[in-house]
């Protein structure tokens, strides 16, 4: 159960009376609410929820708030298990704490960060974020923004300070950019699964479906000779590392495979291995593969998260907790080996800071940093609730269940 968590009874409805639940991780169906000790915020996943009409007014001054919530496909796999507090009742209800930095909940920032420390922020108005990548050139970004009008890919011109919408339907997701930055690829539900999409870049043509498959499939990055796609393979209960054919018709590669989860692969610089996460362990590490032999390194000391290749081949750098990024120095020839990691780029937590790409050269690293207006509120412990966890699993696991 939470820690800390009080479930109250009384609890104004929605419009549809008074109602009562059972306790944490009770099986009584009906509207939870969890009630925390001062300083916690409380955010309700896709409902309006109202404060405790009872004696213990402790949420917002009674007063009404709503949240939107919407878990992205792969989601789960960026949660720290050791610091992570959930629960589920039998009634499908479903209660955790975030990690720092998780989902879209408020205006971000980006920014282009230098290894001592030094910020300089890009000339684009603030908006919630939820990842960006630069393009080959470093002059574009491209996006996905969680907004009112939805979830959508955009690309911004930092030179142009200029703004364009990549897509109008579905909800779209993770772009990438191609090897010569003339297209984005990024994943999309517009015809119910997560499947992969790409777009010109500059709206000279409409979107179009990379692939069909089963599951969910998240693009994570292109080769530099710009041959394969890269991706998250994401089937019930499991998710792999694949690649995709990008001249002639696709053709799917499964890179990594097996009972562990492994996502968010990133191939270097010459095409020969790829860089990912893997909880093999029992733990997220960073794992390396030799594409053609499949012989596999963990170069990562303590428990990270979304590595990538830096674009000259000599570094892999990935994120660890939520205040540092590690840096591992790589060499290819005549065989593979690493330096030990050392901290490279060092963030502020409070700022809830999302670490998305680097430079050409290396030397800059594009993050997001949300910005408050209330600081204090901002940095609160979280907890969210899901109040229909079981009805949207089948739409998690591809349609089916375990």
């Amino acid at each position: 159960a939470l820690t800390g968590v009080r479930w109250v009874a009384p609890l104004a409805g929605t419009g549809a009376g008074r109602r009562s639940h059972g306790n944490a991780g009770g099986a009584s169906p009906g509207l939870l609410a969890a009630v925390f000790a001062a300083g916690v915020a409380v955010t309700a996943a896709g409902f309006a929820l109202w404060g405790p009409s009872g004696p213990e007014p402790e949420v917002q001054d009674a007063e009404p708030f709503e949240f939107s919530f919407q878990l992205d496909p792969d989601e789960r796999i960026a949660i720290d298990h050791d610091q992570l507090l959930f629960d589920v009742s039998d009634a499908g209800i479903l209660a955790f704490t975030p990690p720092a930095g998780y989902g879209a909940a408020g205006p971000t920032r980006l920014l282009l960060q230098d290894r001592d420390g030094n910020e300089r922020p890009l000339p684009i108005d603030v908006r919630p974020f939820g990842y960006a990548s630069l393009s080959p050139d470093d002059r574009r970004v491209a996006a996905h923004i969680n907004d009112d009008d939805g979830t959508h890919v955009w690309v911004l011109d930092v030179d142009r300070r200029s703004v364009q919408r990549l897509t109008s339907t579905g909800r779209n997701t993770y772009p990438v950019w191609s090897h010569d930055g003339k297209t984005v690829y990024f994943a999309s539900d517009r015809d119910g699964d997560t499947d992969i999409w790409r777009r010109s870049a500059d709206l000279s043509g409409p979107p179009e479906k990379v692939l069909t498959a089963e599951g969910a499939q998240l693009p994570t990055g292109v080769s530099q000779d710009g041959q394969w796609l890269y991706c998250s393979w994401m089937t019930p209960g499991n998710s792999d590392i694949a690649r995709i054919s990008l001249t002639g018709e696709p053709e799917v590669e499964i890179l990594v495979e097996g009972p562990a989860d492994e996502v968010n692969a990133r191939p270097s610089a010459d095409g020969r291995f790829i860089c990912y996460q893997s909880d093999e362990t029992g733990r997220w590490d960073i794992h390396v593969s030799e594409i053609a032999t499949g012989r596999r390194w963990i170069v990562s000391s303590e428990e990270g998260y979304f590595p990538f290749w830096t674009r000259d081949g000599k570094e892999i750098m990935y994120r660890v907790g939520s205040q540092a990024s590690i840096s591992v120095g790589v060499t290819t020839e005549p065989q593979f080996s690493t330096t030990d990691p050392i901290p490279i780029f060092e963030f502020d937590a409070a700022r809830q800071v999302q670490m998305f790409d680097t430079t050409r050269d290396g030397r800059y690293a594009l993050i997001g940093a949300r910005e408050h207006q209330d600081a204090s509120a901002e940095t609160r412990p979280r907890v969210v609730v899901d109040l229909n966890w079981f009805d949207k699993l089948p739409e998690r696991v591809g349609g089916r269940s375990r």
